[in-house]
């Protein structure tokens, strides 16, 4: 895999590596690697176009974090790397436990771009909708009552934590809601058909042009085409 076919972390708008590296084994006794094999490891991936890397508090008791901290220091990577980190989001969800405005710690420590200065405000989604693209957020999302919050929940390398202010109930519109609806989608079901009738019409009969000025809308009538556009994103 190459390091360097950076993507972007969700909607956060950090551009990183398609493959982290975990840092777990950093410091860690028996199972793990010393100073300078976590070392080394840091920089062979460094070295590779690596620029995101993931480590916790609880990682070998804070170890792994301390290391990665020293790797960063002593090459100057500290703004080259995108480090995620499990311990903020503990902290901020601590925070929500206590009282404090899920608003306001979303302003300050939310990493997404499109709601982070709506204080994280998602607006209002279907189960359906909202696990069609975020489908570990809408797992635990559904799961919570009116003015819960979730634990923290992995997402892309990172983490997000989801408060729900509002639980709509499932509504089928009726028939007066969708009537227009229905109108236009019949309207627009019988124009797209109307060429296809016109030519049916005339390949059933003979139909004779008798100005041969307009014999090729008769090949027209007896062929009709259907267009279509397409759109691609970059």
């Amino acid at each position: 895999m190459n390091l360097t076919s950076y993507r972007t972390l969700g909607r956060s708008g950090l551009v990183v590596s398609p493959l982290a590296l975990g840092t777990m084994t950093f410091g860690t006794a028996r199972w793990g690697s010393d100073q300078a094999g976590s070392a080394a490891v840091f920089h062979a991936y460094v070295e590779a176009g690596g620029n995101f890397v993931d480590t916790a508090d609880v990682y070998a008791g804070g170890r792994s974090e301390e290391m990665l901290g020293t790797f960063l220091a002593e090459q100057k990577l500290r703004d080259k790397i995108v480090v995620a980190t499990k311990a903020k989001a503990e902290q901020i969800e601590n925070d929500l436990r206590q009282g404090k405005s899920f608003a306001q710690l979303a302003k300050a420590y939310s990493t997404d771009s499109s709601t982070k200065a709506k204080g994280g405000a998602m607006g209002t989604f279907s189960e359906a909708e909202l696990s069609a693209s975020e489908p570990a957020i809408a797992t635990a999302a559904f799961k919570l009552a009116k003015g819960q919050v979730s634990q923290p929940i992995a997402v892309s390398g990172s983490y997000e934590i989801v408060q729900c202010t509002a639980v709509n109930p499932a509504h089928t519109p009726s028939l007066a809601e969708e009537r227009s609806a229905i109108i236009q989608a019949i309207k627009q079901q019988n124009a797209e058909s109307e060429p296809q009738l016109v030519a049916q019409l005339i390949k059933s009969d003979k139909v004779n042009i008798l100005d041969p000025t307009y014999s090729s809308v008769l090949t027209q009538l007896e062929n009709p085409t259907t267009t279509s556009t397409s759109s691609s994103g970059y």
